[in-house]
């Protein structure tokens, strides 16, 4: 109990630390999310759904290391495992979009009124959230287990809270960059 407490409690701590850094990035950004309540509606399923893709990664990483497996046989069940993340992601991502814009169209007046802007600035955020998720996932299970740290107490805090920083930041971002 004491290993785990000991592993959990600084990484709890800086998992708190970036999910307040995520709610100052929403605080400065108020007024322009306001300008696209769309915006405003794709934010917790964004980060629900990188949360979710990264701590399905995040926990066969950690199996990996613990086995012994996850580089074995010149990561190929790796390189699997990341690009069914990658597939599954676009899908849900494309998806999400979609559900979007159909509810931007019926609820909200101001809503974009383009689906393929709106499928673009979703599938690039998604894209960019996905490659941060799996290089956190590496490098913090690497980093945890070389300390000898329980990646299992690592892994999934931190990419949840990471998480929500680049979902936040890579719509953001994309929005802009495809001018919704």
């Amino acid at each position: 109990m004491r290993r785990i407490l000991g592993e959990s409690i600084p990484v709890l701590t800086l998992s708190i630390s970036i999910g307040i850094m995520a709610g100052q990035i929403l605080s400065t950004k108020e007024e322009s999310l306001l300008l696209v309540p769309l915006l405003l509606v794709l934010i917790p399923p964004i980060n629900n759904a990188a949360g979710m893709l990264g701590s399905v990664l995040g926990a066969r990483v950690s199996t990996g290391l613990h086995s012994g497996s996850l580089f074995a046989d010149g990561a190929r069940q790796f390189r699997r495992d990341v690009v069914a993340i990658f597939v599954l992601g676009t899908a849900t991502f494309a998806l999400l979009a979609a559900l979007a814009f159909g509810s931007g169209l019926t609820f909200a007046p101001t809503a974009p009124d383009d689906l393929a802007d709106v499928v673009l600035a979703v599938l690039a955020s998604g894209a960019v959230l996905l490659i941060g998720m799996v290089t956190v996932v590496i490098v913090i299970g690497s980093l945890s287990f070389r300390l000898g740290w329980d990646p299992d107490n690592v892994i999934i805090p931190v990419v949840t809270a990471t998480g929500d920083i680049l979902g936040i930041g890579s719509l953001i971002l994309m929005v802009q960059w495809v001018g919704l």
